[in-house]
C-alpha cells in the first residue's frame, strides 16, 4: 500500500510515524509544500514548545462533543507515553503547561526528523504543492503537484494547516480545492491572536500584567479567566487575550469588550493608604509604571503622598475596571490557530471522508481548534493516534 500525507505539520509527522509502526512494509510519503517540515514545533510556546497540558479538557476546544470521547480513549498518560517512545520527555512549568525538558522546540523537531530518517519506507518530499487530486476508486487516488509531478497512491491523508502563520507554511491554499470537491468549509477566521482596541494604548506598549479578565458581548459576561496581558501599540496581546480572540471568533460575538481587574480581590483601599505612607504611586507594587500612570489618569487622581480615602477608592475602582472596546482581531499573519475548516460532519468517526473512501482528514484542516496551553499540539497527537488506530 502507498500512503500519501499532504502536510508536514505536527499531525502529519505524528501520523506518518505511527503509520510506519503499524505498516512497516508500506510506502509512506509526507508531501510538504514548504522547504522543511514541523516549523510550528520551533515557535510554539515562544520557542520552548508547549506541547501538551496535564488536563484533558474537551471544553478547551470548539467541538467538545467530538473531542471528548477521543480524549477519554487516549488520555494524558497514554499521550505522554507515546511522546516518550518518540524521544520527547516532558516537564510541567506552570498552570499545567507541559514542555520538553530541553525547553527547545528546535530539539523536538530534530528528534522527530531523526525518527523519520530511521524509518525505512517513510519519505519526506518538500517543495511539493498539491494542486489537485483525482479519486479514481477506493484504492487509487492520483495526486497532481504544481511542479508537474503526477503520483498514484492508495490512501490520501490531508493534514495541512489552516490559514494561520503563513510564514510557517500554513496559508490555507488547499481549502479552495476542497471546496470545489464539495466539502463544506466553515469559518476560516484568525484565532489565538491579539485584539485591537478603540482606546489608545500606545503609551502602555510592552508592559505586562497578570490579571483577572472578563470578555463581554453586549455588556454580558461571556468568559472569564486569569492570565497574562501584554499591551501592544494598538491593542492587547498575551495568552489570556489570545484565548479571548478565539472565543470572539468562534461565537461571532457582537460588540465585544474586555474588562481587566488589575488588583486582586484581597487588595483594598486600606492597603493602598498603607502603601502611600512610603510610596507616592501606590500602584507600583502591582503594575508597570506606565500602566500605573494610565490608571491614575482614568481615576482622575494626582500622584502624591497624601492620598485621601476617596482617592484610594477611585484608584481601586479604576484599577479593577479597566475597560477596552474591541474593534477587531489581528489577522492571520499574527494568528496561531485558524477558526474553522472542514466541517466535522464531512468525516466519519475515524476521520475518513464520507464522500471519498480512502481519503482522510486531520490536523488544522478540520474545524477543530483549541485554546492556548498546549491544547492544539495535544489535539494533533490525539488526532493522529486515533486516525492511525482505525486506519485501513
Amino acid at each position: 500500500m502507498k500512503i500519501a500525507l499532504i502536510g508536514g505539520g505536527a499531525c502529519g509527522i505524528y501520523s506518518a510515524l505511527l503509520l510506519h509502526k503499524k505498516y512497516p512494509n508500506d510506502e509512506i510519503i509526507i508531501f510538504e509544500q514548504g522547504a522543511t517540515i514541523g516549523k510550528k514545533f520551533t515557535v510554539a510556546g515562544n520557542g520552548r514548545c508547549n506541547i501538551n497540558n496535564i488536563i484533558d479538557d474537551a471544553t478547551k476546544y470548539n467541538q467538545p462533543c467530538f473531542v471528548r470521547p477521543l480524549l477519554d480513549d487516549f488520555p494524558l498518560q497514554k499521550q505522554n507515553q507515546l511522546l516518550k517512545e518518540l524521544g520527547i520527555y516532558l516537564t510541567e512549568l506552570h498552570e499545567g503547561y507541559l514542555y520538553p525538558i530541553s525547553l527547545s522546540g528546535k530539539n523536538v523537531l530534530k528528534i522527530l526528523q531523526q525518527q523519520i530518517s530511521n524509518c525505512p519506507n517513510l519519505l519526506v518530499k518538500t517543495g511539493m504543492k498539491l494542486i489537485d487530486y483525482e479519486h479514481k476508486s477506493n484504492n487509487e487516488i492520483v495526486l497532481f503537484f504544481e511542479n508537474g509531478e503526477k503520483i498514484k497512491v492508495n490512501r490520501l491523508i490531508i493534514v495541512t494547516g489552516g490559514c494561520s502563520s503563513p510564514k510557517l507554511g500554513s496559508n490555507g491554499n488547499l481549502f479552495a480545492l476542497l471546496n470545489k470537491k464539495g466539502y463544506k468549509i466553515n469559518g476560516l477566521l484568525p484565532g489565538l491572536t491579539a485584539l485591537k482596541t478603540k482606546e489608545k494604548v500606545k503609551p502602555l506598549f510592552g508592559e505586562k500584567i497578570r490579571a483577572k479578565i472578563a470578555l463581554l458581548s453586549n455588556n454580558q459576561i461571556i468568559h472569564q479567566e486569569n492570565g497574562e496581558i501584554v499591551f501592544k501599540d494598538d491593542g492587547l496581546g498575551g495568552i489570556a487575550i489570545m484565548n479571548l480572540s478565539s472565543i470572539i471568533q468562534r461565537n461571532k460575538l457582537s460588540n465585544p469588550a474586555v474588562n481587566i481587574q488589575c488588583l486582586g480581590d484581597d487588595i483594598g483601599e486600606n492597603d493602598l493608604l498603607k502603601i502611600n505612607k512610603t510610596i507616592d504611586n501606590v500602584l507600583w507594587p502591582f503594575v508597570g509604571q506606565n500602566t500605573a500612570q494610565y490608571i491614575y489618569q482614568k481615576a482622575n487622581v494626582k500622584i502624591d503622598n497624601k492620598l485621601s480615602r476617596k482617592d484610594a477608592q477611585k484608584l481601586l475602582w479604576a484599577a479593577n475596571n479597566l475597560s477596552f472596546t474591541i474593534v477587531s482581531t489581528y489577522g492571520f499573519n499574527d494568528s496561531q490557530a485558524t477558526i474553522g475548516g472542514i466541517d466535522i460532519n464531512e468525516i466519519d468517526n475515524f476521520f475518513q471522508s464520507k464522500k471519498e473512501q480512502g481519503i482522510y482528514f486531520g490536523g488544522e484542516v478540520l474545524d477543530i481548534d483549541g485554546l492556548c496551553g498546549g491544547y492544539n499540539l495535544k489535539w494533533a497527537l490525539v488526532n493522529a493516534h486515533y486516525l492511525v488506530e482505525n486506519f485501513k
